[in-house]
């Protein structure tokens, strides 16, 4: 009996050692544990906040991508407007080729009537001075014609005298 007390103390003495050894492993993974905790909270914390900052810069990126739709919209409007202007400027450049061509037309004819107007009057010119010459030659010889006659009345004149 003494020796299955002594056994039983032994067996007790040495659950107690191992239970010693067991809470002082368990206090020791207790503190890795909690160790482990804190490190995990700093890297959730850290998580939180590299979500916090993908978040901003998420809507930094939003902002930036809708101002970004807003100057494409604008460009694509100044697009459309200088499209239109350009269309408007050919236009007006196609209307004012057919006016220029009609009014080179209008000018070629006019040059045409007023060289037709201007031999008209080079050849009225020559007849006139035609008729001027013959009209000059008519009154030379209608002058000369009067000063013979002048003179043969002056003969007669002086054989009456």
């Amino acid at each position: 009996m003494v020796q299955s007390r002594e056994k039983t103390i032994r067996e007790t003495e040495l659950k107690v050692k191992d239970y010693g050894l067991l809470k002082k492993s368990m206090e020791e993974w207790s503190c890795k544990l909690e160790s482990k905790e804190r490190e995990l909270e700093g890297w959730v914390e850290k998580f939180e906040l590299r979500n916090k900052q993908v978040e901003s810069k998420f809507e930094e990126l939003n902002l930036i991508h809708n101002r970004a739709n807003e100057y494409l919209n604008e460009v694509e409007v100044q697009v459309n407007h200088f499209d239109s202007l350009r269309k408007l400027m050919q236009e007006r450049q196609k209307h004012l080729d057919s006016e220029a061509l009609e009014h080179s037309h209008g000018l070629e004819m006019k040059e045409r009537q007023l060289e037709k107007q201007a031999k008209e009057l080079e050849l009225k010119q020559k007849q006139f001075d035609l008729m001027i010459q013959e009209r000059q030659k008519e009154l030379d010889s209608q002058e000369k014609l009067l000063q013979e006659q002048g003179k043969e009345l002056e003969l007669k004149q002086n054989n009456l005298i």
